[in-house]
Order: C-alpha cells, then sequence, then structure tokens
C-alpha cells in the first residue's frame, strides 16, 4: 500500500513540477514597468523614500534593466 502512495506522489510531483515555466525576462521588465507606473499613480508619496523623483526613477531603470533579457531562474528576483 505504501509503494502505491509513493507512487502517486512521485507522479503527482512530477506533473506540477512540468507544468511549470521560466519566465521571460522581458516580460518581467514589461511587468516592473507597468508596477513602477501604478505605483507612481496610487501611493501618496512614493518617491521620498529614494531621495526624490529623479533618484526613484534612476533605481527603477536600473532594476528594470537587470531583470531584462535574464531567465527568471537565473537571478535573485525576491532579494530586492
Amino acid at each position: 500500500m505504501k509503494h502505491i502512495h509513493l507512487s502517486f506522489l512521485l507522479c503527482l510531483a512530477s506533473l506540477l513540477a512540468s507544468a511549470q515555466e521560466p519566465l521571460n525576462g522581458d516580460s518581467l521588465a514589461s511587468d516592473f514597468r507597468y508596477l513602477v507606473k501604478e505605483l507612481t499613480a496610487t501611493h501618496p508619496d512614493p518617491y521620498s523614500g529614494f531621495g526624490g523623483k529623479v533618484f526613484f526613477y534612476e533605481q527603477a531603470s536600473i532594476w528594470r534593466t537587470s531583470y531584462a533579457g535574464l531567465p527568471v531562474r537565473n537571478r535573485p528576483f525576491l532579494t530586492r
């Protein structure tokens, strides 16, 4: 009985693992651009944490270009 459960769990795990596709870095950069746009439209003061509007957009540009072009698995997205 344990072998049947183990086999079922392994089959289920392989199906779930193969269903995930890596994100394209360009689509991630596009999503980040949309996030910045929505943040500036809805947040009362998105700029003060970065030292002003110019520095906010400069940092956003640096982050966006660092995500473009590479698969998501190859960079630490959640550490930023």
